[in-house]
């Protein structure tokens, strides 16, 4: 078999292969080119398979997650003592189940852990440097969220006990209750541990995400039951995966502009997290608790107008992200406001904080589109929760594609880093210095939404070959000065004889 070489041979231009001719032919029949025997066209590279190491951290990624989605279908050993609630009370149900609570006490404990060490001088230092320094806080966060999970599974089992229908038959119900639904939490940050120590991404940043799947599985099967109860229509069932899809491809385009926007600088979308979205939500909530307490007609009127859903709820939270989106992006970036606002990229730090209030504006008025029609809409409960999964889910591919990298023997961590704008410019430093490396923030999708109290899914630099740590020497203040603390000191250095260069953040 005989090729013809030329690509410029009409068989070429319209088959894009090519032209094949027997042995014995030395010449092409559409343009008179001397044939070759080998193939000029490139073969296509393999695809270079997936390092034996990645592929068990991943495995085990899949089956912790796999065993936590199959833990949330486990039924409550107390069922079966309240008829009403087995029989005809899906959520009362769900409140029951064993990992009902799901990860959630501990999210709540890590934010309140770092507030008090934000208020508190003594500590404040603390969560800033490295994560040998942290290890106090991570104990402290662990054990509050216990408390947390006690607390709420004692409410529910109170609840329960004054319910008529029940009828244990055992003592003490209540203390056996709180057991069952708070080692069902535990279970989320033992399964964190592990997937920190054997698999791929952040523990309690997977868990989060395979609670949030959990939620996501418990309303498919609702939505199949309600479709064979006649409830819901088969076209309304198929409509909702396909405006779930396109806000995901929305969201998508959102963050890829933002690399392209910001790539090379030490900032990120939405400059602003999520505070401007979380005060105007809080604020409308506001209303309505006080409207309940004090029974005021201006009170109770403004709060029914604030109903989620509601044309009015969306002018109000849309004008609260207005008026804060700027001073909560000042706030997150506060070391770097001054030279982002004076420096020679101005306007491209001014359009960052346009597009990030116009992405929570957007976030707001979908949100509301679809508790309108909620009545229709029975998995897209919240849209931010949405935006949520999309970015552990993201985070987590781009953990894994720097271990897949071509050039990579093992994932070496340069430095962790709990301001996003430290994580950045290291990476920037590091590309510099480094051009034919890879670098990779993980967490950084998430902890753009996070910035101060998201410990839980950490910012590590990764590289994909040893480099030295850099140093962002722009990164200090006055107060961190104060304190003897500069941004070298959040950066942990790897040490290469390490057996596991890849150490969690609580493997201490």
């Amino acid at each position: 078999m005989t090729y013809c070489p030329n690509p410029d041979c009409e068989h070429r231009k319209l088959t894009g292969t090519p032209a094949e001719f027997r042995s014995d032919m030395d010449r092409c029949n559409e343009c008179g080119a001397e044939l070759v025997q080998d193939d000029p066209t490139p073969s296509r590279e393999p695809r270079r398979p997936w390092p034996r190491s990645l592929e068990r951290r991943v495995g085990v990624t899949f089956l912790i997650g796999g065993a936590l989605l199959a833990a949330f279908w486990l039924p409550s050993p107390f069922l079966d003592l309240v008829p009403s609630v087995s029989m005809s009370d899906n959520s009362l149900e769900e409140t029951m189940r064993p990992l009902s609570l799901g990860v959630r006490p501990f999210i709540v404990a890590f934010v309140l852990v770092e507030l008090v060490a934000l208020i508190i001088p003594a500590i404040r230092r603390r969560r800033l440097t490295s994560v040998i320094v942290r290890k106090r806080l991570w104990l402290a966060a662990l054990i509050t969220g216990v408390c947390l999970a006690l607390f709420q599974s004692y409410g529910i089992a109170t609840y329960l006990e004054s319910d008529p229908t029940l009828d244990p038959g055992f003592k003490p119900f209540v203390p056996l209750f709180c057991l069952t639904l708070t080692l069902g939490t535990v279970l989320f940050a033992v399964a964190a541990r592990l997937i920190d120590r054997f698999g791929v991404g952040a523990g309690f940043g997977v868990v989060l995400a395979v609670n949030i799947v959990g939620d996501i599985l418990y309303s498919l099967s609702i939505v199949v039951e309600a479709l064979l109860l006649g409830l819901v229509t088969v076209f309304s069932l198929l409509l909702e995966p396909v405006l779930i899809v396109g806000l995901i491809f929305g969201i998508h385009h959102f963050f890829r502009l933002g690399d392209r926007l910001t790539e090379g600088h030490a900032f990120t979308l939405p400059t602003c997290g999520t505070l401007p979205l979380d005060v105007g939500l809080k604020l409308a909530m506001l209303l309505a608790t006080l409207s309940a307490f004090f029974l005021l007609t201006p009170l109770e009127t403004m709060s029914s107008m604030l109903v989620s859903g509601t044309i009015w709820n969306t002018v109000f939270v849309t004008a609260v992200v207005v008026a804060i989106t700027m001073p909560a992006t000042a706030l997150f970036y506060w070391r770097k406001r001054k030279s982002f606002a004076t420096g020679p990229h101005r306007k491209l730090w001014r359009r960052a904080r346009l597009l990030s209030g116009a992405f929570l504006i957007a976030v707001v008025v979908v949100d509301n589109l679809a508790r309108a029609h909620s009545h229709h809409l029975w998995l897209l409960h919240e849209v931010w929760v949405l935006v949520i999964f999309y970015a552990l889910v993201a985070d987590w591919l781009a953990e894994i594609r720097i271990h897949r990298h071509r050039d990579a023997r093992e994932p070496f961590v340069v430095g962790e880093y709990q301001d996003v704008s430290d994580a950045l410019a290291a990476m920037n430093i590091c590309r510099e210095s480094s051009p034919e490396e890879s670098f990779v923030v993980t967490g950084l999708r998430f902890r753009s939404f996070n910035y101060f109290f998201a410990p839980y899914v950490p910012m590590r630099l990764i590289a994909t070959n040893p480099v030295p740590a850099p140093e962002t020497a722009d990164s200090t203040d006055e107060e961190e000065r104060a304190l003897g603390f500069t941004a070298a000191d959040a950066i942990s250095p790897h040490d290469p004889n390490d057996k596991d260069p890849y150490l969690p953040p609580h493997n201490l």
